[in-house]
């Protein structure tokens, strides 16, 4: 399933048309192509999360494993979904990595649409300012830290 267009050279350009969401059992056998996406995502956590972490939370189901694609994985992303004491249900984008952004931020409405078929009633995301611009999302807040170890 694709969408194509022509560029000015005539040549066809098909875009990415599919966001899908990765069944646990799957996640082994793609893991080796999903990483390096999620690599320098991983790397911004701070600690926060490892390859190892994500692998294993994704394995368990804790996570859920997103691949935005045409004939080849363009970008992977992780969610999860949080529960909040006020009863609001989330599904939090904890890791997203690609190339060409351009080529498939469009498909996150695909995502949208299934955290509200589950019950949520936000995204958040805590990323860089330039994902606000790109997805179109209201910034609400920003991240802040400060190390405590020296070194």
């Amino acid at each position: 399933m694709f969408s194509c267009s022509t560029d000015s050279e005539k040549q066809t350009l098909c875009q990415p048309c599919s966001a899908e969401i990765v069944p646990p059992g799957n996640v082994p056998d793609l893991w080796a192509e999903v990483r390096p996406l999620l690599e320098p995502a991983i790397d911004l956590t701070g600690g926060r999360m490892s390859a190892r972490t994500v692998f294993s939370g994704l394995a368990l189901a804790q996570y859920q494993l997103w691949l935005l694609r045409n004939e080849t994985i363009l970008a992977a992303g992780v969610t999860e979904f949080r529960g909040y004491p006020t009863g609001l249900r989330t599904l939090a984008v904890l890791l997203i990595g690609g190339n060409d952004m351009r080529d498939w931020v469009h498909l996150w409405s695909d995502v949208e649409a299934w955290a509200k078929r589950q019950g949520c009633t936000k995204i958040e995301i805590s990323g860089r300012r330039g994902w606000s611009r790109m997805l179109g999302w209201k910034e609400t807040t920003i991240d802040m830290e400060k190390d405590l170890i020296d070194g």
